[in-house]
C-alpha cells in the first residue's frame, strides 16, 4: 500500500466533508447522518442521508453532527468520519492513515480535542490540525511563507474565517458563526415573514444558489426602493430573475406557491452579508500598518462555498476598498490546502514547514 492511502487531507465542514488522498479529492459529500431512532443504527451517511432531509419518516432522525464548524455530537461525527475514511482508503482498511484536518480559526482547546478524538476513533493513526483559513489560503495558491502579507476570507457552511497571513501563520484574524447555513436561514425567515410561506432547508438552499445576491453599500435601501418601483434588479445585475417557490401556507397549512425575485432574496441576505463585511473590517482594523500596506497590493482572496454568492466580491470590495477576488475553485480550497500540507510534512519529516500546523497525536 502506497502513500496514496496512508495520508488523507480532510475538510470537515458543517455542510460538506471533502477528503483528499494522493493529491486527488476522493470524497465530496454532505456532512449528514440518518439514524433509526429506536435502535440508534446508522441508516445512511453523506448524500444518501442528505436526500432524506425534510422527507424522513418520524422514526428516522437526519442530523448534521457539526454545528458552526465544531463537533456538536462526538459519536455521530466519529461515525461520519469513519464512513468517509473507509470510503477513501478502499480495500486497505487495516492500515490507519495519517490525517491533516482543518479546524475553525479560534476553535477552543476543547473543540480541537473533540475533533482529534473523533478522527482517531474513525481510524486515523495520527492527526495534524491546521486552521481552515491557512489551509484555504494554501489551496487557493496564496504565498504565505514569505513576509508579504495576504488576506483570505473563507466562508463555509457554518463559519466565516477571516485571516491576514504571512511567514506561514496568521497575524490577525477572526471567526464568526455565519456562513451558508445562516444565508439559508435568512431566506427561510424572509419567506415566512414576508410571503407567509414555510419552505424547507433544501428549497432555501436552492433559492440561494439560483437567486442569491450581495448588495453593495446602500444596497438594502436601494432594493427597497426598487421593489416599490416594480422589482428592478439590484445594481450591477442586468436582468431581474424570478423563481417560483412552493411550500406550505403559514396561515392555512395548505400547499402554496409564490414568486421570489432576486431583489427580494438580496434584501433577505443583506444582514448576513453585513456581518461578513463587519468581520473583515474588524480584522483590517487590527492589522499592523506594514502588513496593511501589503494588502493594498495583494488584496483579499475569497474561498469556501459561501463566497460563491452572486456579487459578493464586488460588494466586499466596495465596502473595504481592497481588491477582492474569488479563488479558482472556492469549494475545494481547504481540502487542497491540507493535501499540500501533507506533502510538506512528508518531505521535511517535521512541522517547521508551517507555523499553524499542530500535531495532535
Amino acid at each position: 500500500m502506497g502513500l496514496f492511502n496512508r495520508a488523507l487531507g480532510i475538510d470537515l465542514g458543517t455542510v460538506n466533508t471533502l477528503v483528499s488522498a494522493g493529491g486527488n479529492i476522493v470524497v465530496n459529500e454532505p456532512s449528514v447522518v440518518a439514524i433509526e431512532r429506536s435502535t440508534g443504527q446508522v441508516l445512511a451517511v453523506g448524500a444518501a442521508a442528505a436526500a432524506m432531509l425534510g422527507r424522513a419518516p418520524a422514526d428516522i432522525d437526519v442530523i448534521r453532527p457539526l454545528r458552526a464548524g465544531v463537533v456538536a455530537d462526538y459519536g455521530w461525527t466519529a461515525k461520519l468520519l469513519s464512513h468517509f475514511i473507509q470510503q477513501a482508503v478502499g480495500r486497505h482498511r487495516l492500515f490507519k492513515p495519517r490525517v491533516v484536518i482543518g479546524v475553525a480559526y479560534q476553535a477552543t482547546s476543547v473543540e480541537r480535542r473533540a475533533i482529534t478524538e473523533a478522527v482517531l476513533a474513525a481510524g486515523a493513526r495520527e492527526v495534524y490540525l491546521v486552521e481552515e483559513p491557512v489551509a484555504a489560503a494554501i489551496g487557493a495558491g496564496l504565498t504565505i511563507h514569505d513576509s508579504v502579507g495576504g488576506m483570505v476570507v473563507d466562508i463555509g457552511g457554518g463559519t466565516t474565517g477571516v485571516a491576514v497571513l504571512a511567514l506561514g501563520g496568521i497575524i490577525t484574524g477572526r471567526s464568526i458563526p455565519v456562513g451558508g447555513i445562516a444565508m439559508d436561514e435568512a431566506i427561510l425567515d424572509y419567506c415566512r415573514r414576508e410571503c407567509r410561506l414555510i419552505v424547507g432547508e433544501r428549497t432555501a438552499e436552492e433559492i440561494k444558489m439560483n437567486l442569491g445576491w450581495a448588495l453593495c453599500p446602500g444596497g438594502p435601501a436601494q432594493a427597497e426602493g426598487n421593489a416599490r418601483e416594480g422589482g428592478r434588479a439590484p445594481e450591477g445585475q442586468p436582468d431581474e430573475l424570478v423563481q417560483r417557490v412552493s411550500g406550505r401556507d403559514l396561515l392555512t397549512g395548505l400547499p402554496k406557491a409564490v414568486e421570489l425575485s432576486r431583489t427580494q432574496v438580496a434584501r433577505a441576505l443583506a444582514p448576513v452579508v453585513a456581518q461578513i463585511v463587519q468581520a473583515v473590517q474588524a480584522v483590517l482594523e487590527t492589522t499592523p500598518a506594514e502588513v496593511a500596506a501589503d494588502l493594498a497590493h495583494t488584496g483579499i482572496c475569497l474561498t469556501g462555498g459561501g463566497s460563491m454568492l452572486g456579487n459578493l466580491p464586488a460588494a466586499l470590495q466596495a465596502s473595504v476598498g481592497l481588491e477582492c477576488r474569488l479563488a479558482a475553485d472556492p469549494l475545494t480550497c481547504v481540502v487542497r490546502g491540507t493535501s499540500q500540507i501533507l506533502q510538506e510534512i512528508r518531505a521535511s519529516r517535521s512541522l517547521t514547514v508551517l507555523n499553524s500546523v499542530q500535531r495532535a497525536s
